[in-house]
Order: structure tokens, then sequence, then C-alpha cells
């Protein structure tokens, strides 16, 4: 317990109050566990109060309380019975430690919590929840309003960073979808691709009117290689070339317009019994005319020269030079097509040119029909081959390569076929996609990198915070449930016990706007007829509807149910600094009663008071229920209060 108030230096009206400077005749009581302290008006009782108020944990209300013309810091200095902390002292603008244990009526908590005196505001309906629902509710209260205020810096910064973010992305995304998303290491080739969609889409009637690519041209070998080379290789060792010799001689003797050969042959084959078929004389063996018809008539190398002839007619009928040309043609045909396809399709086509495989081909052409003109000029001895050999090589190293080409032909053929067959296509729509890709392209940049990394880190703290926000409220709710319909049963007893006419209904809370603070709602009732709280409009309004004695009967109703409901009133100091001079007698005698028996519940009490007689009863009820009690008064001495032992008026 608070047992003498020794010293208080530039506070008020204290100047310099110093217990120990007192006479022994004006030495104050020791506090009991009651207390009357009576003071005239102006001598001190409301800064005293203000004292108690700052001891309870607020340094800054003795701020404004100096002393005029007090030079320094104020002091204060109040003894306690405690063993561990028999002093609270106030030096420096600070307590040393502070009591939260008080409870404190005056008109400042009239003020601060019930009403202003005209009405009753939100800002009062606010901290009446604060008494109503007690320590508890106020724990979880803050916690929630500390959490709500967590969440609005939360949702300001995702704000503004999402903000910024989609400024930066050109708002392709919301800010939170962008965050969401990863860098794409294939980003680039995207874009690329939805350039060419975009184009493919702005020109498809031009493309449905291009013509596709065409496959190359093939070229193989004018003769079967084997036959050739078989030819080339056969060699008639049983004809003899100077009896080939001797037929040609002669046939070029008979003239007969080249029809000399067919006539000795159907004449050499004509002979019946071994004789001339002209002048029937015997076909004597020996003679070397007849042995030159019987080898170049024989029939293999009759053969021979019709093989070779064949192949001599096919090698002169060949046009290579024309099929190569062709491949040419289709190839730069190819290349101007691929300069328009290449815009709306990737993986183009590599087409090389051939010059080179075609001069070795046509070469190596040459030089294989020089080996069939020397075989038929000779047809009886064999000739080399290796030519035909390279004239196979040189074809096979071009259409290597041409059908290498012909292949990546074929498949961008397919693309160009697929791109004909789309239909007119929503470019609004494929815009958007590559503006979206253009986001994601910047989804590395650092600063935007750091945008997102925020964005997901508050959001997710935020749905952190509102889980632990929505188990808060439920435990709130389901406290002030209990609490409100205990406290306005409570209130409403109280009322009836002042001013009987009067009462509360309808007691919840709620949150305005958005505000972080509940507040507390009821209905004011005058039998039973709701009276407003703020003059608006022809409702009955408190301002005019109730007496001041029906005001300070509605606070301190407030006042007492709180402390009927502190389950740990008896470790509290209640400081009841009257404001209730309104009370008519009834109502006074009634007030002290209740403050007679909340004192004995609490550890102890102090009644401030300027109405005298009102002091004296309360002495009178202290001696009748033989309380131990201490009585003092605030007095005026030279410039400064003092407190002194009461000593009574005249």
């Amino acid at each position: 317990m608070i047992q003498k108030i020794q010293k208080i230096e530039g506070v008020g009206r204290y100047h310099r109050y110093s217990a120990e400077s007192l006479s022994s005749t004006q030495q104050p009581d020791t506090f009991k566990k009651m207390n009357l302290i009576y003071g005239e008006n102006g001598t001190g009782k409301t800064t005293l109060t203000h004292i108690f108020r700052s001891l309870k944990g607020d340094n800054e209300v003795l701020l404004k309380k100096t002393s005029f013309n007090y030079e320094g810091s104020p002091e204060i200095e109040l003894l306690t019975d405690r063993e561990s902390a028999l002093k609270f002292q106030y030096q420096a603008f600070q307590w040393n430690q502070f009591e939260s244990n008080l409870e404190i009526f005056d008109v400042h908590f009239i003020n601060d919590h019930i009403y202003t005196g005209l009405e009753i505001q939100n800002t009062h309906k606010k901290k009446l929840f604060e008494i109503i629902v007690g320590d508890k509710g106020i724990r979880l209260k803050q916690a929630i309003q500390d959490t709500k205020i967590r969440i609005q810096k939360g949702n300001k910064i995702v704000r503004e960073t999402g903000k910024a973010v989609e400024q930066a992305i050109g708002h392709s995304y919301s800010a939170l979808e962008y965050a969401a998303l990863e860098a794409d290491p294939e980003i680039v080739e995207k874009i690329e691709w939805k350039k060419r969609e975009i184009a493919t889409a702005k020109n498809h009637q031009a493309i449905q009117a291009k013509a596709s690519l065409k496959v190359l041209p093939t070229l193989s070998m004018p003769f079967d290689k084997g036959k050739g080379t078989a030819i080339l290789s056969q060699s008639l060792a049983f004809i003899s070339t100077s009896y080939l010799e001797k037929i040609q001689t002669h046939k070029t003797h008979l003239g007969m317009d080249g029809k000399a050969e067919e006539w000795l042959q159907q004449g050499f084959e004509s002979t019946y019994d071994d004789q001339c078929p002209f002048c029937l004389r015997p076909m004597e063996t020996g003679i070397e005319i007849l042995e030159a018809y019987q080898q170049y008539f024989n029939a293999t190398y009759k053969q021979l020269i019709v093989d070779i002839g064949a192949i001599n007619q096919v090698l002169t009928q060949s046009n290579i030079e024309a099929t190569l040309i062709q491949i040419d043609n289709a190839i730069n045909l190819n290349k101007e097509l691929i300069d328009f396809w290449k815009q709306y399709l990737p993986g183009i086509p590599r087409l090389s040119n051939l010059s080179e495989e075609q001069a070795d081909i046509i070469a190596s052409f040459e030089k294989v029909k020089n080996l069939f003109h020397q075989k038929m000029t000779n047809p009886i001895e064999a000739v080399a081959t290796e030519e035909v050999a390279q004239f196979e090589q040189a074809i096979q190293q071009m259409m290597d390569k041409v059908n290498t080409m012909n292949e990546a032909i074929l498949s961008y053929k397919e693309s160009i076929d697929l791109l004909k067959s789309h239909e007119d296509t929503d470019i609004a729509g494929i815009e958007k996609e590559l503006f979206q890709l253009l986001a994601i392209q910047k989804r590395a940049d650092p600063s935007i990198d750091q945008h997102c990394a925020d964005l997901k880190k508050y959001t997710l703290a935020i749905e952190k915070l509102k889980k632990q926000n929505k188990a808060n409220s439920t435990e709130l709710n389901d406290y002030k449930e209990l609490i409100f319909k205990n406290y306005l049963g409570t209130i409403n007893r109280y009322l009836k016990h002042f001013t009987p006419y009067l009462s509360l209904q309808k007691m919840t809370s709620a949150y305005m706007g958005s505000s972080t603070e509940p507040i507390v709602k009821f209905a004011l009732c005058i039998h039973d007829k709701e009276v407003v709280h703020i003059d608006k409009g022809k409702q009955p309004a408190m301002k005019y509807a109730l007496s001041e004695g029906d005001k300070n009967a509605l606070a301190l109703s407030f006042f007492l149910t709180k402390l009927e409901m502190d389950p740990e009133l008896s470790e509290k100091t209640i400081i009841f600094d009257d404001p209730v001079s309104s009370f008519d007698a009834g109502r006074l005698s009634k007030m002290l009663a209740q403050l007679l028996h909340f004192g004995q519940e609490a550890k102890q009490l102090f009644f401030l008071t300027h109405n005298y007689n009102l002091g004296v009863e309360l002495i009178q009820l202290f001696e009748k229920e033989k309380m131990d009690y201490s009585t003092n008064q605030l007095l005026v001495a030279d410039d400064t209060s003092i407190l002194t032992k009461f000593i009574g008026v005249e």
C-alpha cells in the first residue's frame, strides 16, 4: 500500500511540498486501507489524481502539470510498505517504477470513457470497450489491433510494390500472378516465335497466295553401270584385228550406200554344202577373206557391237546438263521462297550451291562418252573402266547433297502446308501473349525480381496474419459475448440502484469502417425508450433527455461494474476524485456505501472530495464499520499546497 506522500515539488499547486518540513501538529496521517482526503476547490485534489494517473504508467501526464515559474525538473516521492520497493520516485520527468494496479474515477475517466457531458462519441465507445473486456480482452484487442495495423502496412507495401511491378511489365499480368512466375531460359526463342505468329496472322492472305518450296530434281546413271563396265571390259581374243581391217576395206570397196555389211552377212550366212551362194564354188579353208567373214559375223562379236551401240545411243540422247540446270533453277527458286517464308517459320532448310559437283559430273560424263566411242572404234579390245566408277561417284556425291536438301525441303513444306491450313487468327489475343512473354523476359531483372520476392513474402505474411487475427477475433468474440452479457446485467443493476428509469440494452461491439479499434455499441434507454447518443434530428438525445445526475449515475455505474468484474480487485488501489457533485443526498449515500464495499474488497481506497459534509459522512461510516482509515486535508500555505491531518473547518 501507499503509506505517505513524502514530497511533491514543481507539480501544479505543489511548488515545494515536503512532509518533513511540516510541524508535528501538521504531519498528515499515514495512509491506511481506507483514506479520506478533503480539500476545497483549488487546493490540489485534481493534481493528486493526475499524479496517480501518471504513476499508473504514463510519464507524460505530468509534463503538462509543471508549476508556473518553476525551474528544474519536478520531483515526487511516495512511500510504500513494500520491502522490495519502498519508494515511488519521479525525477527527470519519469518514474523509477510504475504501479499498474490503480483504478481512478474522476472527471477525466468520464470524459475519456463515457461522455463529454453532452454526447457519447465513438472515441468514448473505444475506451469503454477496454473497460468492459478487462485485461484479457484488452490483450486480445491489442493483438488484433496490432495485427490489423501490420496487415494494413503489409497491404500498402503489396499495393505499392505491385504497382511498380505492373508499371514495369506494362500491366500484362497482375502483380501477384507475375510474382508467381519463374524466369524462362527459352524466353528469347518464344518471343521470336510469337512475333512470327503475329506476322503470320497479319499476312494471312499473302501466305495463302505464296507458293511452297519445290523438291529438287534427281539425277542417276544414264546406263547400267555393271553392264557398261562389262562391255568396256570385254575383249575378243579370237578375232584378228587385221581381219577386221580387211572387212572394213572390203566394205568400203563395195560401197552400196552403207548396205555392204548387210549384203555380205546375208551371203555369208547363206552358204550351202560349203559352196558360195553366188558361184557355187567350194568355200575353201585358208582363204583370209573367208576367215575374216567368219570372225566378223561371229554371234558374240555381233552382240557386243549391238550393246556398245545401245549405250552410245543412250549417252548421245542423255541431256545431263539440262537436269543439272533444272536442279540449279529449283535451288534458286527455293531460296527466293525461303526469303518470304523465313519470317513466319523457323528451321529453314540450308540450300547449297552445287556448281563444283556439277562440273565434276559433266567432266566425268565426257570421259565416259569417250570411253564408249573408243570401244566402238575397237570393240575387241578391253577398255579401262575407272572413269565409269568416277562418273558414278560424282553423281552419288551430288545426289547425297540433293537428297539431304530434299529431306529439309519436304519437312519445311509440311510446316508451310500446316501454316496455310490455319484460319484467320485473333491478332489482339496473340499480341497480348507477346506482351506477356516480353514481361516474362524482364522476370530475371534484379530490381523486378526483388519486387516479386517482396510481394510473395508480404502476401504470405499477410495470409498468416489474417489467420492469426481470425483466431484472436474468434477468441475475443467468444470471450466478450460472455463478458458483455454479464456486464450488461451488472451495469443495469447499478443503474437501477442510482436511477431506476435508466437502462442499457443490446450491448455489442463492432469495428467502424477501416478502424483497427473496436467500439462498444449499446442502446441507452429511459423507461425502455431509446435515447440517441449524439443530438440529431427529432430523436430524443442524451444531451437533453438526461440530467447531470443521470449522466454521473451512468458513469459511476460503469466504474462500479468494472470494479465488480475485476478478478484482481484485491490487488487494486481505488482513487475516487468525486465528480458527482450533482448527486442528491440519496444518491451520495448510496455511492458511499458502494465505495466502502469496494474499498474493503480492494487493497486500498483514496476518496478525494471538496464536499465537507460528504467527508464527515464518510468518516462516520468508517467509524461505524470500524475500518482502518486515515483522514487528511489539503491546504494552501504561502504559495504551495500541503497535505496535513484533517482538522475540520469552522
